[in-house]
């Protein structure tokens, strides 16, 4: 799903680029404006999508089939993962849900930052700590 919507935007980009070599608004440079849009779109939709948890999702998805689950590389996300790593601790089995606890409640169970340093996903993890670990 991420790498299709990256493919996306490549393709776009290289239509911006065919449709400027081919002479479309010669009169205007729009080209940069267009790809900093374009760029600038893709960041808001990757920051509403947040990809870690689609990791997670998909993840969990794949350990309830196969009654595996790769809790190394889970422990190396960030903490827009947590949320969606410990509330999915409910679709597993015993032995998965104890590595998924284990990974997800390895963090602080507090986030006090000053308003300059304040990160909304920290701040989501540690709450999500508190009420599950």
């Amino acid at each position: 799903c991420l790498s299709r919507g990256l493919g996306d935007v490549y393709k776009r980009q290289f239509l911006f680029l065919a449709a400027e070599i081919g002479g479309v608004w010669r009169s205007r440079r729009w080209l940069v404006g267009a790809t900093i849009a374009s760029a600038a779109t893709v960041l808001l939709a990757m920051n509403v999508v947040n990809p870690e948890s689609l990791v997670v999702s998909l993840n969990v998805d794949h350990a309830g089939t196969t009654h595996q689950i790769d809790s190394e590389y889970l422990s190396q996300l960030s903490s827009d993962a947590i949320p969606a790593l410990l509330s999915a601790t409910s679709q597993l089995n015993p032995d998965l849900r104890s590595q998924l606890l284990r990974v997800g409640c390895a963090g602080p169970h507090l986030y006090a930052a000053g308003p300059a340093a304040y990160n909304q996903a920290d701040a989501d993890a540690a709450a999500a700590r508190r009420k599950t670990c």
